[in-house]
Parts: structure tokens; C-alpha cells; sequence
């Protein structure tokens, strides 16, 4: 309807132009009637007019011609450069939809091309900053750049998985960073520690460093591990250097008998592993060590009290105390200072090894001990035993021997070359034996237990 209706109204505006033309020329000749031009002239006129309004039609013909064949051109033109632009932006061809003027198809191919050069325009900025991201995160991290064409134009797939990627190197950059942060905070906390200063460049770039600058590469991570196990390791063994010279002067002490006071004053400085504390403890030992062969007697003395308590806690017999003839010398040397305290070391790791078997013993002996002490107010020992077991008047409690207080196969005592126990002198399997039926009466006369109702009231009664 709108088209026949436009029909309509150019139909009538032509009839229009010619009645106005028509108009035009009546009025033309009235006015050279009027004015007696003659009619030779008047066809002469008139034909000028013919003339000019046709020049003028033909005229504005040509330009609307004109504009058709430009037009047409532009078509030619959009259409070969939105083929270029589908084919860089990787998209569909554009269709036009229905049979379009030429004027209108002009319009939307050039609004087409428009919009795609601009999404061109767009994906050529976006891949720029793209791959300046890229750059700076590879130079951190030390890995290859992302491999894509910079020239072309990138679809929106590609573009899509360069974000993604940029993400993962991100995240990766953090990762790094938080780890190189804390490893940095830990040589740190270390090199103080040791009093260490940094001598090589890469530890200058570690420690002097400005955080954003350092490579964050995989091989630059593992080398701080490296060096930060390398400084755990000397702080360990700086500690167990630290530890076992504490040790070596709170021994010293006891052995000298140092004054409480003196020794609070030196504690003061004996706390951590530092070099300058490694260095004060050092100087004290050395100081001990001068002032203990000044007082070899007294010193050795110590050490024989500290002997005696270890063959007590580990029932030595009195032959195995003779066999240390060093503790009965009377030449106080340093040789003999060097025996003794090669045996204090020894018989403290034998107790160490068998602490659990010695301290069931001893409890054993304790309870063994009451029991004697109960049993001569009621009965003989004969009567009280009967199939390795004792059952004492009270509670009926029985009484096992200390021979099933034996480690299991595969304990300590079975691995190394560890000592192995001895109660009294005889080997712990063989001594089992005294604790049969019967082996008691055998028990009571061996030097260990004849002097258990001697050492008066048990402490504690432990069935």
C-alpha cells in the first residue's frame, strides 16, 4: 500500500510539473503579446525555453546518474572489503535480507563494513595489551611467550584462550611470589641467625633486592630451597654445637661445684644458637675446662659419685665395680680424669639402652622387698613360693618375675652392638633361672638382694 501510495504521488506531482510548465509558457507569450514582440521572435523565445528547461533535465539526469554508477562502486567496494574482513575476523559473510534499493543495500553494507572494521579495530587493541601482559608476566616468570600471530587478526576463541592463559601466569605469578616472600622472610630470619652476611649475587639479589625485580623462574624457586636448606642445616648444626656445649658446661658445673650465682650470670647469654652465643659458650667451656684440671681431685671426686649412682640404677655387681680400677686410683692425672669420664659416658648410654628393663627391676625389687619385709612377720620364705610365682598374704596379689619384663625379640637390645644386661654380673637370660621355682632361696644369698631388707621400709607398695 505504501508503495502504490508513493506511485500515486510521483504520478501526480509529474502531471503537475507539466501544468505548471504549461502554465509558465502561456504566461510567457501573454507577456510578449503585451509587449508586440513579433511571432518569428516569440518561436524563438519559446524554443529558448524548450532549450534551457531541457539542459536543465538532462543536467540533473546526469547527476542522478552519476550518483547511481557511485553507488554502485561503493557496493563493489563494501562488498570486496567485507570479504576481507569476514575472512580476518572469521566470521559468516554478510547476507543481505530481501531485495534491497541500491540505495539501501550502499547503506547497510557500509554500515556493515563500519562495524566490522571496528571489531577489527577492537581485537588488533585488545591482542596489544594482551601481549604486553604476556611479556611482562614471561619476563617474571622466565617462560616462552604465549605463541600466537601478533599480525593477524585473532578470533574470538583465540583471544578468549589468551585471557585464560594470562590467568593461569598470573596465578602462577602469585604463587611464586607468596613462596618466594616466605622463603626470602626465612634465609632472612637465618642469615641473622648465623650472622651470616650475603657473599654471593645471587644472595644479594635475594636478600638486597627489590621483590618485584627478582625472576620468579621454577630454577630461581629451587635455589632458594636450596639455599634455605643449606642455612636450616649450618642453624642445626649451629644449634647442636650450642646445645652440646650447654651440656658440657652444666655438667661442668655440677663437677666444679660452681657457686648458683655465677652460673646465673652466664645463663644469661647461654640462650640461642647465634654465632656470638656459640662464641660465649665456647669461651666458657674453655674457661671450665682450665679450672677443671686446676681441680682435677675435686672434679674427678664428682665423677666417682656419679659412677656409683649409674651402678646402683644398673645393678652392677661388686666385681664389675672392681673391674674399674681407675676409680680407686689415688694419682688424680689427666689421664685419669680421661677414664673416668670415658666410663661415666659409657655406663650412661648402657642405661640409656636398658632404662626400661632397669626400672621395672627396680620396682620389682621394691615390691620383693616389702613382701620380705611382710612375709618373716607371718610365715617362712619356703612356704611363700610355689611355681615361680608368690602370692603374698594380702590381696592374694601375685608376683611375677622380673624375667617376663624382658624386651620382646627385635628390641633394642637385639639391634647395634649394645651391652646386654646383667643383674648383678650374670647375663638377664641367665639370671631368669633365679627366678624359678625353688630360685629364690638361691636369690637370697646373691650380694643384690641380701641387702634389700636392709635398705629399710619400701617407698611404695606396686604389685
Amino acid at each position: 500500500m505504501q508503495l502504490i501510495s508513493l506511485l500515486l504521488s510521483s504520478e501526480v506531482i509529474a502531471e503537475e510539473s507539466i501544468l505548471c510548465l504549461q502554465k509558465a509558457l502561456t504566461h510567457l507569450r501573454e507577456i510578449w503579446e503585451l509587449i508586440g514582440i513579433p511571432e518569428d521572435q516569440r518561436l524563438q523565445r519559446t524554443q529558448v525555453v524548450h532549450k534551457h528547461i531541457k539542459d536543465l533535465l538532462d543536467m540533473m539526469i546526469a547527476e542522478e546518474e552519476s550518483l547511481k554508477e557511485r553507488l554502485i562502486k561503493s557496493i563493489g567496494n563494501c562488498q570486496k572489503e567485507l570479504a576481507v574482513l569476514c575472512s580476518e575476523l572469521r566470521v559468516e559473510p554478510f547476507q543481505e535480507e530481501g531485495e534491497p534499493t541500491i540505495l539501501q543495500l550502499e547503506k547497510d553494507l557500509r554500515t556493515q563494513v563500519e562495524l566490522m572494521r571496528k571489531q577489527k579495530k577492537e581485537r588488533k587493541r585488545e591482542l596489544k595489551l594482551l601481549t604486553e601482559q604476556d611479556q611482562e608476566l614471561c619476563e617474571v616468570l622466565c617462560v616462552p611467550h604465549y605463541d600466537i600471530d601478533s599480525d593477524s587478526v585473532p578470533s574470538l576463541e583465540e583471544l578468549n584462550q589468551f585471557r585464560k592463559h594470562l590467568a593461569t601466569l598470573r596465578e602462577t605469578k602469585a604463587s611464586r611470589r607468596e613462596e618466594f616472600v616466605s622463603i626470602k622472610r626465612q634465609i632472612i630470619l637465618c642469615m641473622e641467625e648465623l650472622d651470616h652476611t650475603p657473599d654471593t649475587s645471587f644472595e644479594r639479589d635475594v636478600v638486597c633486592e627489590d621483590e618485584e625485580a627478582f625472576c620468579l623462574s621454577l630454577e630461581n624457586i629451587a635455589a632458594l630451597q636450596k639455599l634455605l636448606q643449606q642455612l636450616e642445616m649450618r642453624k642445626s648444626q649451629n644449634e647442636a654445637v650450642c646445645e652440646g656445649l650447654r651440656a658440657q658446661i652444666r655438667e661442668l658445673w655440677d663437677r666444679l661445684q660452681i657457686p648458683e650465682e655465677e652460673r646465673e650470670a652466664v645463663a644469661m647469654v647461654m640462650t640461642g644458637s647465634k654465632a656470638k652465643v656459640k662464641k660465649a659458650l665456647q669461651l666458657e667451656v674453655d674457661r671450665l675446662e682450665e679450672l677443671k684440671m686446676q681441680n682435677m681431685k675435686r672434679v674427678i671426686e664428682a665423677i666417682r659419685v656419679e659412677l656409683a649412682k649409674y651402678w646402683d640404677q644398673c645393678f652392677y655387681s661388686q666385681e664389675q665395680r672392681q673391674a674399674f680400677a681407675a676409680y680407686y686410683d689415688e694419682d688424680y692425672t689427666e689421664s685419669l680424669l680421661q677414664a673416668h669420664d670415658a666410663e661415666v659416658v659409657r655406663l650412661r648410654n648402657y642405661y640409656e639402652v636398658h632404662k626400661e628393663l632397669f626400672d621395672g627391676v627396680q620396682k620389682w625389687e621394691e615390691s620383693w622387698r616389702l613382701f620380705l619385709e611382710f612375709e618373716l612377720n607371718t610365715t617362712t620364705m619356703s612356704n611363700a613360693t610355689a611355681n615361680s610365682s608368690i602370692r603374698p598374704a594380702f590381696g592374694g596379689t601375685v608376683y611375677r618375675s622380673p624375667v617376663s619384663r624382658l624386651p620382646p625379640s627385635g628390641s633394642k637390645e637385639e639391634h647395634g652392638h649394645a651391652e646386654p644386661p646383667c643383674y648383678h654380673g650374670e647375663p638377664w637370660e641367665g639370671a631368669g633361672k633365679l627366678w624359678g621355682a625353688g630360685g629364690l632361696h638361691r636369690l637370697s644369698s646373691k650380694p643384690g638382694l641380701q641387702g634389700l631388707l636392709s635398705k629399710g621400709p619400701a617407698r611404695g607398695f606396686q604389685p
